[in-house]
């Protein structure tokens, strides 16, 4: 309970339990908080007051608000880090963090201009179209579009990256020397099957990449999009002076 004869706001008194219900695994990601009137009957706080707490729980990035839910204990941030060509499988899996994707669909297209253009090819080459749905500890945390050329990867079974590395399979599998990417990160908002995939709300910002891979040599091998759910994970670098 609180002690509304301290000098500390009602409200930071009910965060800091909500908080150590966290830490003690009393309460665990995706557990569903109590609503706003239950914490004003059981604290005998008024609405407003439960309303700030949440508020600030949600700003720090301890709760958040799903869709026809309403708050729910978060997931830990994924960290990624920036300056090394690894892919997201490589990067959770050596973190202790089950990696899986949903395959959402797979088909042969030919490039575009705006494809041609992104991979330095010529238009109506035949490339290789996986959209899919990406998972931390089974949770949604992005959604990818790739575009691979299929002269490189002829005969991709494209349901195997449901658990294996695209960038390790591309190395194994059809023996490519990956060499460097080039990509472009900025923000946007979701789309209604972006909401729906990844289990957000309209107002949820996505953090997007946009990378395409070349090997030794020079040629392009893939183009892809990928929309991160932007408070479920996060970005890191080292800086030099």
């Amino acid at each position: 309970m609180i002690d509304k004869t301290k000098p500390i706001p009602l409200y930071y008194q009910i965060k800091e339990q909500i908080k150590e219900q966290i830490k003690s695994g009393e309460l665990v990601p995706g557990d569903k908080l109590p609503t706003e009137q239950w914490y004003s009957q059981y604290y005998g706080v008024s609405r407003v007051t439960v309303r700030k707490t949440l508020g600030e729980l949600i700003s720090e990035g301890i709760i958040e608000r799903m869709r026809g839910q309403g708050p729910v204990v978060s997931a830990p941030k994924f960290n990624r880090q920036l300056g090394r060509l690894t892919g997201l499988h490589e990067d959770l899996t050596s973190s202790g963090i089950s990696a899986t994707s949903r395959i959402l669909s797979v088909k042969m297209i030919q490039a575009n201009d705006i494809l041609a253009e992104r991979m330095g090819i010529k238009e109506n080459e035949d490339i290789i179209s996986i959209y899919r749905v990406r998972y931390a500890n089974k949770q949604p945390f992005a959604e990818q579009k790739i575009y691979l050329r299929d002269r490189f990867c002829h005969g991709l079974d494209a349901y195997q990256l449901e658990t294996n590395s695209l960038l390790k399979t591309l190395e194994g599998t059809f023996q490519l020397k990956i060499a460097h990417a080039e990509q472009v990160i900025d923000a946007v908002l979701p789309t209604k099957k972006q909401c729906e995939n990844l289990d957000i709300s309209d107002k949820t910002p996505l953090v997007r990449m946009k990378r395409t891979t070349f090997l030794q040599n020079g040629d392009a091998v893939e183009y892809t999009e990928i929309y991160y759910v932007s408070d479920r994970y996060n970005f890191s670098m080292k800086l030099y002076r």
